[in-house]
């Protein structure tokens, strides 16, 4: 078995706080049950063996899709997905696939008014497909069939978050050996 991390931030991380795109987002967030901050960015952690280490990939505004090394710091929260060796071989493969594709803007703006436009339509020109954050995350799991077929592509993140919540378990990108952990009682 593999794991790959889902890693979100919420909009009262210090990284996120001052900017007027991802208070959009938060505004735009369907209400989480748990009376939570709505988490407005993903990544995915694809960790080297046992280590802390490992790549990671999203895109964010203006940007295109990325793959490189990188550290978390606490104001993460972390999600862990296990799938068998051939299905995180394929979602690998489909993310270093979509590597400096641009970020979907149009389907971005209209999740505001409801409107679902997934970011295939530069194809249509000879273009590649374009993504926002969770639209690429949720892209990849369901191609790779870790989350239902009749899921959406396009969707936020908090919805992201809630609809992995029941397949996935909370994780830390921090390996600890048993003699690490002590606990104050």
């Amino acid at each position: 078995m593999k794991e790959v991390v889902l890693c979100f931030l919420d909009i009262e991380s210090n990284m996120l706080r001052d900017s007027w795109l991802n208070s959009w987002a938060a505004r735009l967030a369907p209400r989480s049950k748990h009376k939570r901050a709505p988490q407005v960015h993903v990544e995915l952690f694809f960790r080297d063996g046992d280590s802390n280490e490992g790549y990671c990939t999203s895109i964010t505004y203006n940007k295109k899709i990325h793959w490189f090394k990188k550290s978390f710091s606490r104001q993460w929260s972390f999600r862990s997905i296990y799938m068998a060796d051939h299905i995180y071989v394929k979602l690998k493969a489909f993310c270093l696939q979509h590597i400096g594709c641009k970020f979907n803007k149009v389907g971005f703006y209209l999740m505001s008014i409801g409107l679902r436009i997934p970011g295939t339509y530069p194809t249509y020109f000879g273009f590649k497909r374009r993504f926002f954050c969770s639209e690429y995350v949720a892209t990849a799991l369901r191609e790779c069939e870790l989350l239902p077929q009749n899921a959406s592509k396009v969707m936020h993140p908090q919805e992201l978050y809630e609809l992995i919540a029941p397949i996935s378990s909370i994780s830390s990108l921090k390996q600890y050996g048993h003699d690490e952990i002590n606990y104050d009682i």
